[in-house]
């Protein structure tokens, strides 16, 4: 089974006189964009755009997708892969990495399970005590002022990986001052090869995770509730009867008695081979 890295999606601000190199090197083919205002290269699964007019140039994309010639990041990606990455980035690129600021990047996990991921995903209530954003078949979405948290299906994406159920757990940073909150004061990219970063980040997304509360009605079927209960319980756990509520304090209590419940009779198993599986991956990940 795979997993996917804890540092992926990646967007940096190029600096010094690697703008010059990298709108020299002849393996990026540029091509004109903003009816010539700027110019764009795609190369292994990263983007460079080069801003005329304010003579600026950007890297976006994903490192682990680069790592693997731009065919797909659904392999194992360890701490090495990544030093691996980032060496190859330069040489291939012509760039130095300390000239890479920091915009935003995004961390994440892929979990491969032992069902279909839509199994998982449909049973999915809440992450972190809030409601999701977004909820559709094969993916979920909270979003925040500073990030964004998704869940989704990786086996969806790619077919070769179907038969692996991966699930995605992801935070995408949008500001610098939440990765500075989270995980340390980031500059440029070579700040990413701290070896602790990676412990925390790995800790970060292990909180998360075990925070993703699962409401699987099939582990409910042939329980015995007290009368009490059921009636908390059944009224509570019904979308329609959470969107009339115009008090959304209320509904805040009540869905965590209804979780109070769930997790009394539950067994949870979705939910625990969930964190179990990540706990494995997110070490996998911290090869040093």
């Amino acid at each position: 089974m795979n997993s996917k890295p804890m540092i992926d999606g990646i967007m940096c601000s190029v600096g010094g006189n690697s703008i010059e190199s990298i709108l020299d090197n002849n393996a990026l083919s540029y091509i004109s964009k903003n009816g010539d205002d700027q110019l764009e290269a795609k190369y292994k699964g990263l983007i460079i755009t080069f801003i005329k007019k304010t003579y600026r140039c950007y890297i976006r994309g994903s490192i682990h997708k680069f790592k693997n010639e731009g065919v797909h990041n659904a392999d194992l990606f360890t701490y090495q892969d990544f030093v691996s990455a980032t060496s190859k980035l330069a040489t291939e690129l012509n760039v130095v990495v300390e000239d890479l600021d920091i915009i935003r990047f995004e961390i994440g996990i892929n979990i491969p399970l032992s069902l279909p991921t839509h199994e998982y995903i449909n049973c999915i209530s809440e992450v972190n005590n809030l409601i999701p954003t977004e909820k559709k078949k094969r993916s979920i979405l909270l979003r925040y002022t500073q990030y964004d948290v998704k869940i989704y299906s990786k086996s969806n994406i790619y077919r070769e990986f179907k038969s692996k159920n991966i699930i995605r757990v992801e935070i995408s940073y949008k500001k610098k001052q939440k990765i500075t909150q989270d995980i340390w004061k980031l500059y440029t990219l070579k700040d990413l090869l701290n070896v602790n970063l990676w412990t925390r980040i790995a800790n970060i997304l292990d909180k998360l995770i075990s925070k993703i509360a699962f409401f699987d009605f099939s582990e409910m079927k042939n329980v015995k509730l007290e009368r009490k209960e059921e009636r908390v319980f059944y009224e509570w756990s019904n979308p329609v009867r959470i969107m009339q509520e115009v008090n959304r304090s209320k509904v805040c209590k009540m869905r965590k008695r209804v979780n109070q419940i769930y997790n009394k009779y539950a067994k949870n198993m979705k939910a625990n081979e969930l964190v179990n599986t990540a706990k494995i991956r997110l070490k996998q990940c911290l090869n040093f």
